[in-house]
């Protein structure tokens, strides 16, 4: 019976033991996230502080409540920087051009865990992987994937693949709709576009009419620079079938390809806001432009001048 009872509480204690131990010995626990995203531009986001405040779901909190209580310490080209708000700080120190360490302060709680970006083999994913210590006993008994040490890396990944948070536009890809497209273009100095467009279109109103043509969607228009001061302007609306060309009015035939959109509403001369987002979402993703970009005035109407207020669509053909 002694010996029983010596037995089991030997058992007790090596359990006790192996407990108090399991509190103590930390081990090192890693999860990897796939991102949608290009390599470069999910390193760009945690190379610089300043857009930390975009995407790292508490720092983008206490910003939008107080953006005079955020403070940034440090840049892109430094080895390391730190930013603070009322609630939180986040200190983050480069260990190679890759990989972050990061020491993260609530009034609740301080986390150390870190950052690695790797490439995959697909161009257009990266891997994200956060490695962190955690004590023996939680590791063992527990799931950390929710872990707030990996919530860094999951707000990252939200903001990258949502192309209205990241890029500043909702995008689609469709079919081209536009099959038939009756076009003038000409070549006019940037001051006198205006002018110029609003005669190209009521040259093309005319060849509709003559032709007995069927207007299929709203106006559409393409510039192409030539020089500092002068572009290339091609009006077209879109028509249910081919006609004859005469005085350079032709009638092209749409490629079939799919089409990057996006929209735009607000002042004319700032849609280019829309097309660089457009362009640096094709490069991002691999795509290949196999036609020049074109804008599809939505209430039909072309502004009067730079200032206008618009809603546009503007469409980029591609291949991917």
């Amino acid at each position: 019976m002694r010996k029983k009872s010596a037995l089991l509480l030997i058992v007790v204690s090596v359990i006790i033991v192996s407990l108090v131990l399991g509190f103590f010995i930390t081990v090192k626990e890693s999860r990897v996230i796939k991102i949608k995203g290009n390599f470069f531009n999910v390193l760009a986001e945690l190379n610089s502080p300043e857009d930390w405040r975009n995407w790292q779901g508490l720092l983008k909190q206490d910003y939008t409540k107080d953006p005079s209580l955020y403070e940034v310490n440090g840049d892109s080209s430094s080895p390391g920087f730190y930013i603070k708000t009322s609630d939180h700080s986040f200190y983050v120190q480069k260990l190679s051009a890759v990989s972050f360490d990061v020491k993260e302060v609530t009034n609740e709680d301080t986390l150390f865990y870190n950052i690695s970006v790797l490439s995959t083999v697909l161009p257009t994913y990266t891997n994200l992987v956060t490695t962190t210590r955690v004590n023996l006993f939680d590791y063992l008994l527990f799931n950390h994937s929710d872990s707030n040490a990996f919530s860094t890396a999951n707000y990252l990944k939200s903001f990258i693949e949502n192309p209205s948070a990241y890029y500043g536009y909702s995008f689609t890809i469709e079919k081209t709709i536009d099959t038939v497209v009756v076009v003038k273009e000409t070549i006019v100095a940037k001051r006198n576009w205006q002018q110029e467009l609003s005669s190209l279109y009521k040259s093309l109103y005319s060849f509709i009419d003559r032709n007995h043509l069927k207007i299929m969607q709203p106006k559409i228009v393409s510039f192409k620079p030539i020089s500092i001061d002068s572009f290339r302007i091609r009006a077209g609306i879109p028509v249910n079938k081919v006609a004859p060309e005469i005085d350079n009015i032709r009638c092209l035939k749409m490629p079939k390809a799919n089409i990057l959109v996006g929209e735009y509403q607000g002042r004319y001369d700032k849609r280019t806001s829309l097309s660089t987002a457009m362009e640096k979402y094709i490069r991002d993703h691999s795509l290949d432009e196999i036609a020049l970009p074109y804008e599809k005035f939505l209430n039909d109407s072309i502004p009067e001048t730079d200032t206008s207020i618009v809603t546009i669509k503007m469409y980029y053909p591609v291949l991917n």
